[in-house]
């Protein structure tokens, strides 16, 4: 049987013919898949958006980043050219969240969850 000794030579051996990550890898961060949202003509950055709504998006839309409605002027790429919407009703973009989505199985036993006590509560506070 070997030894711990022989074992660990062995392994430090494998390591060591091994790359290390950065040069297996390249160290790349992968693409975040933004586009910026750049205020026409300054040319100021305001935000971000995902790049599927960008893409889904035309000139002439309307929707909200922060506190500020504002317009497509232009797509272009990577960026979207906007200009303030001066208060026209906006739309909101979607984006992709890092968590994956909840399950059919925990949508359907979600009200199953809510503790007994609270079940009645909104039943009771009813007025008559």
């Amino acid at each position: 049987m070997p030894t711990s000794t022989a074992i660990g030579s062995r392994q430090a051996a494998r390591a060591a013919r091994r790359p290390a990550r950065g040069d297996h890898s390249g160290g790349a961060i992968p693409d975040a898949n933004t586009y910026d949202v750049v205020l026409w003509p300054e040319e100021t950055k305001v935000g971000s958006i995902e790049e599927d709504w960008a893409i889904e998006s035309s000139a002439g839309d309307i929707f909200q980043l922060g506190n500020t409605a504002w317009r497509i002027r232009r797509i272009e790429a990577g960026r979207v050219l906007v200009e303030d919407a001066r208060g026209q009703p906006p739309s909101i973009p979607f984006w992709l969240g890092e968590a994956p989505a909840r399950t059919r199985e925990l949508s359907t036993r979600s009200p199953t969850c809510v503790p007994r006590s609270m079940r009645g509560s909104r039943a009771r506070s009813t007025p008559t």
